[in-house]
């Protein structure tokens, strides 16, 4: 059986070579999120023109339109590529989001990661053992310094981040896409390859623009926007608490398995905290997904009480309101971050995967011309968009890629592709009666 981190020429199997670099001209960049606009920043820094395309009023809305985002790492003992790039892109975010306006960050930084049992206590300690970070960026607190640190009361501390903290999201994504074109209101309806690029079509059918490339960062939009790739994409809803701010609340950010912001001041003036979040798969459902829910605030509070009682208890409010946000998921919590695939040609060019054949053997990956993704950021977006996007603007220029040759390979969009097409025929049949089923 081949393997998807064994090298090949430029440490890349065939079937996730790079692309071809797009010829010059402008980028068009679907979404206005943190996902697009972390494009279209490492694009221009790269000497690339990018225009963002969002179809909303403003940018920062749906999933990235939260009054204030948690900013905190996903870190874990081992050295698979999946942790890798969580610590990665972690760090890189830190780098490019301290390079803008100090204003994109919320008042307060540091977060704790609150012990939830002596299970967690362990696994906190493993896993600053293992790391071997500096103390300024994660350690372990006990319930003192942990109550001095954060304002919080934690029976059995928890992980200290000082570097973390909140973003305001409404102020971090235009200035991400500062010195872009932005065209917002904007819906794209329709685009099509027109000679060596694309042309970009509104719902009359009307041309938007002409560009060289095409990157799709719509956010929960995905899935309708490329049909053809047959990602395993979901939708999930969130929806985030609203309680007032008080001199008993923490001073800084906690997370729990939900999470409580530092108080900050919202756009009606009002100083409140943010206490998420609920988590509802949301991919095939008719009703509305925007409407605020008295039970699910009862969820957060309750998660609250469950895992911080005192904390509950010293804020004793109830809900001034709260926001709902769709975001993209994906099975294996990894970014889409690459070109597109031709999925029916790349399925016959790679029909025979599960024979084991060397890589050599096969031709290089049939791909969309100038067709490219960063997608599926789940509820980390805020961390993981800024390098994944390197990964996909490094696509567009032919610039080196920023990331490993397994950790590219672990958010090539074709990776699901390739996971299904190592499979025998048989299993692959299963595989597809179950997806037909969804």
């Amino acid at each position: 059986m081949v393997s998807d981190d064994m090298p090949t020429d430029g440490g890349r199997m065939p079937w996730f070579r790079r692309a071809d670099p797009a010829p010059a001209g402008p980028v068009a960049v679907l979404g206005g999120g943190i996902g697009g606009t972390a494009v279209a920043d490492a694009l221009r820094r790269a000497g690339r023109e990018a225009v963002i395309l969002e179809a909303g009023p403003a940018l920062a809305r749906d999933g990235s339109g939260n009054p204030s985002a948690l900013m905190k790492p996903r870190l874990t003992p081992d050295g698979h590529p999946y942790g890798r790039f969580h610590a990665q892109a972690w760090l890189h975010a830190l780098h490019r989001y301290d390079a803008l306006p100090a204003a994109v960050w919320r008042e307060g930084r540091g977060v704790l990661a609150a012990a939830r049992d002596a299970a967690e206590v362990a696994e906190q300690e493993h896993l600053v053992a293992a790391l071997r970070w500096p103390a300024e960026e994660v350690r372990r607190v006990d319930a003192v310094e942990a109550l001095a640190l954060s304002g919080c009361p934690t029976p059995l501390g928890g992980l200290w981040f000082g570097r973390a903290g909140c973003l305001h999201p409404q102020l971090l994504c235009p200035a991400l896409a500062a010195g872009c074109e932005v065209r917002t209101g904007v819906r794209v309806a329709a685009f099509a390859r027109a000679g060596d690029g694309w042309v970009l079509r509104d719902d009359g059918g009307a041309p938007i623009l002409e560009a060289a490339a095409v990157v799709l960062a719509a956010g929960a939009a995905l899935p309708e926007l490329w049909p053809a790739a047959d990602w395993p994409l979901g939708k999930s809803r969130g929806q985030i608490t609203f309680l007032p701010a008080s001199e008993a609340g923490p001073r800084r950010a906690v997370s729990f398995g939900g999470y409580l912001t530092a108080p900050f001041t919202d756009e009606d003036g009002r100083p409140i905290h943010a206490l998420g979040a609920t988590y509802d798969r949301w991919r095939h459902r008719p009703d509305d997904w925007r409407p605020v829910r008295p039970e699910d605030h009862a969820r957060n509070l309750a998660l609250l009480a469950e895992h911080l009682p005192d904390a509950a208890a010293r804020l004793g409010a109830e809900p001034i309101g709260g926001r709902a946000g769709l975001r993209c998921t994906i099975p294996d919590h990894m970014p889409l971050a690459g070109p597109v695939h031709d999925a029916a040609a790349f399925r016959t060019a790679f029909a025979d995967l599960h024979h084991g054949r060397r890589p050599q053997a096969y031709p290089p990956a049939p791909y969309v011309p100038g067709l490219f993704v960063l997608g599926a950021l789940g509820s980390r977006g805020f961390q993981t968009a800024p390098l994944a996007a390197e990964v996909v603007a490094a696509e567009i220029t032919g610039a080196p890629c920023p990331v490993d040759a397994d950790i590219a390979a672990a958010l090539h969009p074709a990776r699901f592709e390739v996971r299904h097409l190592k499979h025998p025929p048989q299993r692959r049949a299963v595989e597809e009666k179950k997806k037909q089923k969804r």
